[in-house]
């Protein structure tokens, strides 16, 4: 759990405002612990396990795929942290997305995660995305 804050913390470039609107987490707390103001190891154990969670749901990326309406949706590397978004069927791409901020992949990440069927999002080819 410590390693999952530290890397989120002090390795990830997700900002102090990014992560407290997705974990309820205070932005100015973060910055906090990010500057040594708090040191994480007095950090309360709930919100331990919120920001690790939130590591591993969002910002460990690796081997991160979904299955959406029978296709394959998997996070490809692009540019440093930032990854596209494939939709394969059947072995063939369908959809290439590429998030223009690593806020916004993190957001499209989240979603997935949430069973988004992704039927209003636009691919790199100003493509209305239609799994059927």
């Amino acid at each position: 759990m410590r390693s999952n804050i530290e890397r989120l913390l002090f390795e990830s470039r997700v900002s102090a405002n990014k992560i407290s609107k997705d974990t309820g987490i205070p932005a100015t707390t973060l910055r906090d612990y990010r500057n040594g103001i708090i040191e994480i190891d007095n950090m309360a154990l709930k919100r331990a396990e919120i920001l690790s969670k939130y590591y591993e749901e969002v910002i460990a990326l690796s081997k991160k795929t979904w299955t959406v309406k029978g296709h394959k949706v998997e996070l490809v590397d692009f540019d440093h942290d930032l990854k596209q978004i494939v939709v394969n069927k059947d072995g063939e791409v369908k959809h290439t997305i590429t998030p223009p901020t690593l806020n916004d992949m993190y957001d499209m990440i989240q979603a997935l995660n949430k069973g988004d069927d992704m039927q209003y999002w636009i691919d790199d080819n100003d493509n209305y995305i239609n799994l059927k």
